[in-house]
């Protein structure tokens, strides 16, 4: 009675941490968008609003595929896995969250050069 107990509040928690990082990662990604139209039809590209949301990204892009490569968990007895995904994808967004606050950096510089 204990193990199913704590195995159904596993259950639980999983599927809150799906949900949770799903839809976070989707509203963060909708953000990044949304924000990159209007600085473009604003004439800029860079700014530290986006940079932030690429920074919050990256963990929620981790739990979030984490989270799906082990969701088989809930109906199967298997292990924990962590695919190469799980690691790539998340510093592939830190690469490209550093690449764009030194974009956000040199806009600013360039900003007062003028």
């Amino acid at each position: 009675h204990y193990y199913k107990t704590n195995y159904i509040n596993y259950e639980i928690l999983m599927l809150l941490g799906l949900v949770v990082s799903g839809l976070t990662t989707n509203i963060l990604l909708i953000a990044f968008m949304w924000n990159t139209v209007k600085l473009i039809k604003s004439g800029e590209f860079f700014s530290r609003s986006n940079t932030k949301i690429l920074w919050r990204l990256v963990p929620f892009s981790f739990l979030n595929d984490f989270l799906v490569n082990n969701a088989d968990m809930l109906y199967k007895d298997t292990s924990l896995t962590l695919s190469l995904g799980s690691i790539f994808i998340p510093l592939l967004i830190a690469v490209v969250a550093l690449i764009y606050s030194t974009g956000v950096l040199l806009t600013e510089e360039n900003r007062l050069t003028v």
